[in-house]
């Protein structure tokens, strides 16, 4: 629950017709804190941005959402404090003050074609908007892989866990995913420069379902959560979202078809070349071989918020290194 003088603050900078009270928290997300505040009249979303953005990066991500927003993209776009701001801090933490959408969140599994179709059209809509321009933006993220580092966070992760008197089961999953990706890893010779992807658009940065809202239509009325907008190669949007979307559901026929669809839809609108997603695919999965995100945010922070992404990237790296090639060609041939 907030505390009161929170509340306080709020109805003191905000004009929101009447004054608002604590409602209830948001539920899900790994690393977000989020509440839901209420007047007479309707309710609003409330949301506390992670400690490790700092004020730059919190004006940039605004500035980016002002600009998708004032392009007709269905931004979810914050309200602006009595002084105009569109967020505010408070005891060393920022928060921003939404609109609550009160649009369907989709299961990927019952997806609907027209619903996957919004989907593509709006990943796609974002992208053509900003193709070449807008660098100055948003500061790029770095996509790159480094071995040596990975793998001496890697050894340090497993010190931490083998010094465990007592492990549970997401603790020996961990020890035999971490040694599974070393020996990927020291296999691996290909670097990220090697691939030669140029960065060229704005990103939205986590394209997925969980972030979007659609209306009984099936049409998408908002799309939220800008905090990783990036400026880079468009090919990685792409392939993350496949991943994060779809994939995560597992390796189906069906999901395969809704990968087929999405591709085609894209592609329609904003046609890419087969090398390049092929790339991509490539070049995500040794991104992911290389990535110690979620064994960090669990060991090195302590948050088991993320313990039920162990399984997902467990899945992920036992099918791709197996079956990498095929799942590329098949992904390659489906649009």
């Amino acid at each position: 629950m907030l505390g009161n003088d929170l509340i306080i603050k709020i109805n003191t900078i905000y004009n929101l017709g009447e004054e608002v009270k604590f409602f209830g928290v948001v539920e899900g997300g790994f690393l977000s804190e989020n509440y839901v505040l209420k007047n007479k009249k309707e309710k609003f979303f409330l949301k506390k941005y992670r400690p490790s953005l700092d004020l730059n990066r919190i004006r940039e991500v605004h500035k980016v959402k002002k600009f998708f927003y004032q392009n007709k993209i269905p931004v979810i776009f914050p309200y602006k404090t009595r002084s105009g701001r569109t967020f505010f801090v408070w005891e060393r933490n920022y928060y921003a003050i939404f609109p609550f959408v009160e649009g369907r969140q989709i299961n990927m599994i019952k997806a609907r074609k027209l619903e996957i179709k919004s989907l593509a059209e709006l990943m796609a809509q974002i992208h053509i908007l900003t193709k070449s321009k807008f660098a100055q933006l948003i500061n790029p993220r770095i996509f790159d892989w480094d071995k040596n580092e990975f793998l001496r966070e890697a050894e340090k992760i497993l010190k931490i866990i083998e010094s465990k008197n007592n492990k549970d089961k997401s603790d020996k999953v961990a020890i035999k995913l971490i040694n599974q990706k070393i020996k990927l890893a020291e296999k691996n010779k290909a670097q990220y420069t090697d691939f030669c992807f140029e960065r060229s658009h704005i990103l939205h940065g986590d394209f997925h379902e969980r972030n979007i809202f659609f209306n009984k239509d099936k049409k998408v009325i908002g799309i939220f959560d800008w905090e990783k907008a990036n400026f880079g190669p468009r090919v990685f949007e792409i392939v993350r979202a496949l991943e994060i979307i779809f994939f995560n559901y597992g390796y189906s026929k069906k999901i395969f078809y809704q990968v087929g669809i999405f591709l085609k839809k894209y592609n329609n609108l904003y046609p890419i070349r087969k090398e390049e997603l092929r790339n991509g695919l490539l070049a995500w999965y040794l991104n992911q071989v290389h990535s110690l995100w979620v064994l960090n945010e669990i060991y090195i922070k302590d948050n088991d918020r993320v313990k039920p992404l162990l399984d997902k990237h467990r899945m992920f790296i036992n099918y791709q290194s197996k079956n990498l090639d095929k799942f590329i060609d098949k992904v390659s041939i489906s649009f």
